[in-house]
């Protein structure tokens, strides 16, 4: 009968060798988790984006120097304490998942995302009106920003993905 075909183990071998040292190795995991934490950064930025800084408003308030009170006209400014307040913990693993968590540390940020009460009705001098609604609708900055933070994700972890193979398998 004849020959079929002519086939070179060792090439093979020499495959399955450097594959195994790259998955022993950790190669794959270490580019994803290098890419992940750049998926965080820019899941921050996402967010950051979509998450109000409040007006600037006038109002009279009243001071006190010495024995002396008097009214002054005053003014507050959007200064963006709360966009500076997003911040990331550090990636951990559980089981085959990659973890990290996005959180704001300024107090009042869970009213803005998720709504709060008030009491309508009730004047505020800094405002200089009474306010209307019993309940404030909240802007939703961080559950706004999931799905383009997870096409993000998965666009830019797929890439990590291929090219941690792609290290693999080139000579």
């Amino acid at each position: 009968m004849g020959k079929f075909a002519d086939f070179d183990y060792r090439e093979v071998q020499k495959f399955i060798e450097r594959f195994d040292g790259g998955v022993k190795d950790e190669l794959v995991l270490r580019e994803i988790e290098k890419e992940f934490q750049r998926v965080t950064n820019m899941a921050i930025n996402i967010v950051k984006k979509k998450t109000p800084v409040g007006k600037s408003i006038s109002y009279t308030g009243l001071v006190l120097e010495g024995k002396n009170l008097y009214e002054k006209q005053m003014k507050t400014k959007g200064h963006g304490q709360l966009r500076r307040g997003w911040h990331s913990g550090e990636i951990s693993k559980s089981g085959n998942d990659l973890m990290v968590e996005i959180y704001n540390d300024v107090e009042y940020a869970i009213y803005v995302e998720k709504g709060h009460r008030q009491q309508a009705g009730r004047y505020v001098p800094v405002l200089g009106k009474r306010l209307k609604a019993s309940w404030v609708e909240g802007v939703g900055m961080l559950e706004k920003s999931l799905d383009p933070i997870e096409q993000l994700m998965i666009r830019v972890i797929g890439k990590a993905f291929e090219n941690a193979l792609s290290k693999l398998f080139e000579d």
